[in-house]
């Protein structure tokens, strides 16, 4: 009874909370909204994306090359692409046109197991990696629109809030697919089939996706600009903006061991402790609920402590938080474990997101945006490989701790770097 009490109590507040921000910002619901339809679209079939290589005839090395390569073909077109995405007359319609080829491209998976099994794995792995180009530019835009239209002190608000209900729907896609994974199909060829319907519904879930951000009210001057007369040479003043460059480059230095902990975790996860689709759900709804929860407290840390006390207290978590899973025993007890995780990675994407729109300027915030993400994304592509090398070095536990210390060193960078430094409103 306390329980249901407590849940609803939990609903009410969060529903106040968002009518009180759409009355502050209508656009504040729209980014809502966009951002529960991604992550359920997301977390319909990326969970469970290793495991699915697996089944398919992959092994460690098609684990890593999935987690990075994406990275890689991102970072390679992120600046040019954001560059042409700041010239276009309406940005706001080639974003929905690259969300849509994204989730285009995501649908093509459900012809792999067609595949001679030879070339299935690389087939999957080339189908993410390529549909990470369009997604990649488009999260871009998103987060240029978002700091378009929310003023600094309504960001924070929004990101928390979009975050709780992204969280809510990570819970939900997550537990439904590992449920239905784990205890519908008796063979291996009705296993392939559900994820094959699974790879259906998230296309479907990325055509809402299109039309939600088509709904975002930009100024009228943003939404149909001329087209911009900058060339592409102008793209080497975001090198010069310290303020830009300095927290990028700590960014990029904690994202090598944030993105490194994946195949790590997938080999301690599935072939350590042997866990199925249900225990990979039931930990990524172990770390949904706790960001859920985590949510407002992360929002209250910044307003009160400012977002790079509050960014650099998060990614040293982090690190920590890589300790806790080399406890694990079991699949059931690392599900207990992400409960940590999960507010760690609130605190973590927050004050990131919050940090890269306080970093760069309302001019020209398309282009910065398309350099930090291509920076970024060639640290999320080593950090595989880095985590790889470890492992074959020195073994998975050792692989881990080193993860940790390098997190955790992140963290104290960022404090010493950023902090203190003033930030843009």
């Amino acid at each position: 009874m306390n329980l249901t009490k407590k849940v609803k109590r939990f609903g009410k507040t969060v529903f106040f909370e968002l009518k009180a921000a759409n009355r502050m910002n209508p656009n504040i619901m729209i980014f809502v909204m966009y951002g529960m339809l991604f992550d359920l679209g997301l977390n319909i079939y990326r969970p469970f994306a290793a495991k699915y290589l697996i089944r398919i005839g992959g092994d460690a090395f098609h684990i890593t090359l999935l987690n990075a390569l994406p990275w890689l073909a991102a970072s390679l077109v992120l600046i040019p692409g954001s560059f042409l995405l700041s010239r276009a007359k309406n940005s706001k319609r080639a974003t929905c046109m690259l969300i849509f080829l994204s989730r285009l491209l995501l649908f093509l998976a459900v012809f792999i197991p067609a595949l001679p099994p030879l070339y299935m794995p690389f087939a999957f792995i080339a189908v993410i990696t390529l549909l990470h180009i369009p997604e990649a530019l488009s999260q871009t835009s998103l987060q240029s629109v978002v700091g378009t239209v929310l003023t600094g002190n309504q960001r924070p608000v929004a990101i928390g809030i979009r975050n709780k209900f992204g969280h809510l729907c990570v819970l939900i896609a997550s537990i439904t697919t590992g449920l239905i994974i784990s205890y519908v199909p008796s063979t291996e060829e009705q296993t392939l089939l559900l994820y094959q319907i699974f790879f259906v519904i998230a296309f479907l879930v990325g055509l809402l996706e299109v039309y939600t951000f088509s709904r975002f009210k930009l100024p009228e001057k943003a939404e149909n600009s001329e087209v911009s007369k900058r060339k592409f040479s102008d793209i080497l003043k975001t090198v010069k903006d310290k303020r830009f460059m300095r927290f990028t480059i700590t960014i990029m230095l904690f994202h090598v061991p944030w993105f490194g902990l994946s195949p790590l975790f997938a080999i301690l996860q599935i072939e350590r402790l042997g866990a199925n689709e249900l225990w990979i759900a039931l930990s990524a709804a172990a770390t949904g609920v706790s960001a859920i929860l985590s949510a407002s407290f992360w929002t209250k840390f910044i307003n009160k402590r400012g977002n790079h006390k509050a960014l650099a207290v998060a990614t040293f978590l982090m690190g920590v938080s890589v300790l806790t899973f080399m406890t694990a025993q079991s699949a059931e007890m690392l599900a207990a474990i992400s409960l940590f995780a999960g507010f760690c990675m609130m605190g973590t994407t927050t004050t990131i997101f919050n940090g890269l729109l306080s970093a760069t300027p309302d001019e020209d915030r398309m282009t910065y945006i398309g350099v930090y993400n291509s920076l970024i994304n060639v640290a999320q592509f080593t950090g595989p490989f880095v985590s790889l090398l470890l492992f074959n070095m020195v073994g998975l536990m050792w692989a881990l701790a080193i993860i940790a210390v390098l997190r955790m060193a992140a963290g104290g960078l960022i404090y010493f770097i950023n902090s203190g430094k003033k930030e843009r409103i």
